[in-house]
């Protein structure tokens, strides 16, 4: 891997994502620059595996521990890229609820909407999903407007 897919790797790479750390598989220096840098004769297992973690977090991209010296304590902070909590089923239905503004066209109120069962959650956005691909005569007639001037 190339600099510059190894950048664009580590400018995507999230540990939940499905291919995290793939790119990686057949480098074999991965673990060789590993072994090499927490090789220097450390004397207790912390500062091994201090050493071994920040070598993790650049490798993977998480953090750039060699060229990036703005947060010293990163080897033993929540980086952003290690965070579960994005991407959160709950935020992704409230994102969609307001979206599709699901209390305008149906009335329900947000504790409401989330009190449905899964089946009738997806029925409601697909709902939305073929009122939004329908033609719309006042739009239509906008855009013909528009389209002379």
């Amino acid at each position: 891997m190339d600099e510059e897919q190894r950048e664009r790797h580590r400018a995507r790479c999230h540990v939940l994502h499905q291919r995290f750390g793939y790119e990686l598989l057949d480098e074999p220096s991965v673990i060789e620059r590993m072994l090499s840098r927490t090789n220097r004769g450390f004397s207790d297992s912390y500062t091994t595996q201090l050493v071994l973690r920040e070598e993790y977090q650049t490798v993977y991209g998480l953090y750039d521990h060699d060229n990036d010296e703005s947060r010293p304590l990163a080897a033993v902070a929540m980086l952003p890229k290690e965070s579960v909590c994005t991407g959160d089923p709950l935020e992704e239905m409230i994102r969609r609820y307001r979206l599709h503004r699901i209390n305008e066209k149906f009335g329900l109120s947000l504790t409401q909407f989330l009190e449905l069962p899964r089946e009738r959650v997806q029925f409601l956005f697909e709902l939305c999903a073929q009122e939004a691909t329908k033609p719309d005569p006042a739009l239509d007639a906008l855009a013909k407007e528009l389209s002379k001037q």
